[in-house]
């Protein structure tokens, strides 16, 4: 049995490199994706740039944004043309609908994804925690 909790990972290879480098590209990815996909934002998203101290560290960009459903968080490596999305939300959405706007933004590639949904042990033990609860009552 599935929960309204749904985690959902997206890793995205062969992308282009120039907007996983670009901080305005990502701080608007995270304003519009989440309205986009029936999220609401809380707050103003969290930009970090990273710039390479060597040629073994790339110059990616990770932001996140913290939703009222949860989080959506995003680690860009622009010299791989890789990023890694990550979206949970205690409230279900339509995730093939997200999948199809993430490839609006971040253009042809390949996406694969991954979904958890959490909370599996709520649903399994529901009843004896309600019996408890009515106990201390």
């Amino acid at each position: 049995m599935k929960t309204d909790m749904p985690h959902v990972t997206w890793e995205c290879y062969s992308i282009d490199e120039k907007n996983l480098r670009d901080e305005k590209f990502i701080f608007d990815f995270l304003i519009e994706f989440p309205e986009r996909i029936g999220l609401t934002i809380v707050g103003r998203p969290f930009i970090k740039k990273f710039f390479p101290s060597n040629k073994k560290i790339g110059d990616g960009v990770t932001g996140m944004v913290v939703l009222s459903e949860s989080h959506l968080a995003i680690h860009t490596w622009p010299e791989l043309r890789y990023a890694v999305i990550d979206v949970f939300s205690c409230k279900l959405f339509d995730i093939k609908n997200a999948e199809d706007i993430l490839k609006e933004f971040f253009g042809s590639g390949i996406y694969e994804r991954d979904i958890v949904y959490r909370g599996q042990n709520l649903i399994r033990n529901r009843q004896p925690e309600l019996q408890i609860i009515k106990a201390k009552i």
